[in-house]
């Protein structure tokens, strides 16, 4: 595919904003010294897209690649320049549901460039190290996937949530994983025949992953929605590292590295705290047995 530490002129632009984007959402109110950084960012952002030819000594990393840290550098400091939402009204349901467009959106994704890399990868058995990268990226593609799709549908209220399994209902979770983890590998211990264990992988995937998102707790939604985020960070270090790409490999570090902050709810990554579900929010949620609002989020 060709990405690499030269990433294309669209990819410089959607750079600067994802950058410029997620510093607005961090703290605001601190390095007002640097209002300086914004426009200097813009300006290294046009300048990678202005001179794509230049290249840097070492062969392979193009200055662009250089100038793509200095973005991130002065990205982060471009945060003075917004401010962040004061609405205490916001609803933590919608805010669920975004994450999980986001899934579906990243689950698709991956999903595809896991299967473009199995197409494009040699069979030869030396290469096992980049079918497993695309079998990785398949699976996470597909759990992601489908654990957004199932939380969207059951905040429309299309799906409603199972019960928390019994143990042995567990147990035949981890069995399927089990088998997938064994599907996944004779594909790339033998490709030659992966074609079969490939197709019933992302099968058992689909249903393995449908069934975990039906029962899971209404109010653990958003920790498991930013696991899955985690995990398509996992997934982008893997591309960083078939693609040689350092830059990919520190951006897909850095989804990790704020998927597991998120978890830990130490709130610096990103301002939210688990609200309780509003009254009227309850027709969208799940309920118990007797009809009952599940369980707010708050603890």
């Amino acid at each position: 595919m060709g990405i690499g530490l030269m990433i294309d002129n669209a990819g410089w632009f959607a750079l600067g904003l994802v950058l410029i984007t997620l510093s607005a959402l961090t703290h605001p109110g601190r390095r007002r010294v640097w209002m300086w950084a914004l426009p200097l960012a813009i300006l290294i952002v046009l300048a990678g897209a202005l001179f794509p030819g230049a290249a840097g000594d070492l062969p392979g990393m193009g200055w662009k690649a250089w100038l793509a840290i200095a973005a991130l550098a002065f990205g982060v400091a471009a945060a003075p320049w917004y401010r962040a939402s004061r609405d205490q009204d916001t609803r933590l349901i919608d805010l669920v549901r975004g994450a999980a467009i986001v899934l579906i959106g990243s689950g698709i994704t991956i999903t595809l460039l896991g299967v473009i890399g199995w197409e494009q990868t040699t069979r030869y058995v030396g290469a096992w190290d980049l079918r497993l990268a695309a079998v990785l990226g398949i699976f996470i593609g597909v759990w992601t996937g489908i654990t957004g799709l199932i939380h969207w549908l059951r905040l429309k209220g299309t799906l409603r949530a199972g019960n928390r399994g019994s143990r042995n209902q567990r147990l035949a979770q981890w069995a399927v994983l089990v088998i997938i983890g064994v599907l996944g590998a004779i594909a790339v211990a033998y490709p030659a025949v992966a074609v079969a264990p490939l197709v019933l992988l992302i099968v058992l995937a689909i249903e393995w992953a449908a069934l975990a998102a039906l029962s899971q707790p209404h109010e653990d939604l958003l920790r498991i929605q930013a696991r899955h985020v985690g995990l398509v960070g996992v997934a982008i270090v893997t591309l960083g590292y078939v693609q040689s790409s350092l830059l990919l490999l520190v951006i897909g570090g850095l989804v990790v590295a704020g998927s597991i902050h998120f978890i830990k709810r130490q709130g610096a990554f990103c301002q939210i705290s688990r609200r309780t579900f509003y009254d009227d929010e309850t027709a969208d949620a799940d309920t118990g047995d007797e009809g009952e609002p599940a369980a707010h989020a708050d603890r």
